[in-house]
């Protein structure tokens, strides 16, 4: 698998829409051959960015299965704020949030928070005093 194949589809998702869905069609494919959790992990959160509605969630949520099982945290991390933003769950972005912290992925924290701040969701995570970023 080519790793650059899934960031050429979402670049191209909204200039040529049927290119983009190809690309990241290959991309699965080609990671289900390869077989490991994270390049299938990958390909399924590309696949769930191209895609609307329950078909993005249901993609975005096995994207977090298998990247859940892998050994790249910041992916995980990544995949679980996508999962949490498409399905308005505030639990998925707290964890992914919790997750984004952990490896000093600051700005996927930022964009956890914002996606709660949006839900109204509590903070969590946050010492007696200490204020949002």
């Amino acid at each position: 698998m080519v790793p650059w194949a899934a960031d050429l589809a979402r670049a191209l998702a909204t200039e040529d829409p049927a290119r983009a869905a190809r690309l990241a069609s290959d991309a699965r494919r080609q990671a289900e051959r390869f077989g490991t959790d994270t390049a299938i992990g990958e390909a399924l959160r590309c696949a769930a960015a191209l895609e609307t509605g329950q078909r993005a969630v249901r993609l975005a949520a096995q994207a977090v299965a298998y990247l859940e099982a892998s050994p790249c945290q910041y992916e995980h991390a990544a995949a679980r704020v996508e999962y949490g933003i498409l399905s308005r769950s505030a639990s998925e972005l707290h964890r992914g949030l919790t997750l984004a912290r952990s490896c000093d992925a600051d700005g996927l924290a930022d964009q956890a928070q914002t996606a709660l701040d949006a839900l109204g969701a509590p903070a969590v995570g946050l010492v007696p005093g200490q204020k949002r970023r």
